[in-house]
Order: C-alpha cells, then structure tokens, then sequence
C-alpha cells in the first residue's frame, strides 16, 4: 500500500516514496451448535453456543526510497491469540395471528493475548508489549413484530452488542494510542 503521506511520522527526511506491507498468517477454529424448538404452537425458542481459537501473525514493514535503495522506517512483529465462548438465546410467543413477542440474550466471553516487537530503525527505537485483555458480558434483546398481511411486516427492535476489548499496537513510537476505548449514541423515547 502506499504510504508516502504517512513518512513524516517514521522520521523521513525529504519527500519520498513510501510502502507498507502487512502479509498475515491466520488460523481459526470456530464452532457454533444451535437447538431449536419443534415448529409448533405459539411458543418457539432456540438455544445456542459459540466457541472460537483464533492465532494471528503479522510482520508490519514501512519502507521509504524506491526499489533497491529502500530504508526500513518502521517494523512490527506481532502475535496474538484470542479465545471467545457465547451462549445465547431467543423466545418467540405468537401473542395472535399478526403479533409476535420476542426476548433473548448472550452471554459472551473473550480473551486476548498480544505480544509484540515495534521497531524502528532509523531512530535506534523499540517498543516491546506482552499482555492480556478479558472480557464478558451479557447483551438483551427485545422485538415485538407485527404483521400487517402476508407481504408487509413491521417490527420494533430493541437491543445491545458487545465487542471484546483489544490492543492497538502499532504507529509510531512516542505516539500514545487509546485501547478499549468506544464511543456511541443512546436515545430514550418516549417519557
């Protein structure tokens, strides 16, 4: 990729042709089972659980110059492993013909190891990092759908996501980055 705009922040001098490569070599184990109800009655509910093993290897390289007089600006070498397990599930209660009520939750957990080896070259830097984020939660949801006739439904949902905290590694060294961080929006209607 093209990373000529970004050399001022590696310590380039003069204006220059800059690349960045990150090739990555990743294995992934998931698996995801899920019960169901027999398609009978007003009352229909699933039950599910989720597992993963992620391993993940990234070797980051900045270059300035062009082909055969190349200087590495920046290199990182990074390696993290990640486990998640979710259970989940989900009641749906035919209140008539035309409205559905439905609740359901996840119970989510994850676990991230990171290690890595920031350098860099022309500065005579490095940044060494080895550590771990846990998380876990439980996220809620409520629908209730309504169906007008056989081709037109509407519904009004309500729920809440989770995402396993994580560690930004990589940029400069001396540059101060922010992990685990999130922001959003919340509205409230009605009273």
């Amino acid at each position: 990729a093209d990373a000529s705009n970004a050399l001022p922040l590696f310590g380039a001098g003069a204006p220059s042709v800059g690349s960045y490569v990150e090739p990555i070599d990743l294995e992934m184990l998931t698996e995801d089972a899920v019960f169901t109800s027999p398609n009978t009655g007003p009352l229909q509910w699933l039950l599910g659980a989720y597992g993963s093993a992620t391993w993940e290897k990234a070797n980051s390289v900045v270059r300035a110059g062009g082909l055969g007089a190349a200087q590495i600006l920046y290199s990182e070498r990074r390696a993290d492993f990640r486990n998640a397990a979710a259970l989940y599930g989900e009641a749906s209660f035919a209140v008539t013909d035309r409205m559905t009520v439905t609740a359901g939750f996840r119970a989510a957990a994850s676990d991230a190891q990171t290690t890595s080896d920031v350098k860099a070259p022309q500065k005579h830097q490095q940044r060494l990092y080895s550590g771990r984020t846990v998380s876990s939660g439980i996220t809620p949801k409520l629908a209730l759908i309504y169906r007008l006739d056989p081709h037109h439904t509407v519904y009004a949902l309500a729920s809440e996501g989770s995402r396993g905290a994580g560690v930004n590694t990589a940029g400069p060294i001396g540059t101060v980055f922010a992990t685990g961080a999130a922001a959003g929006e919340r509205r409230q209607f009605g009273g």
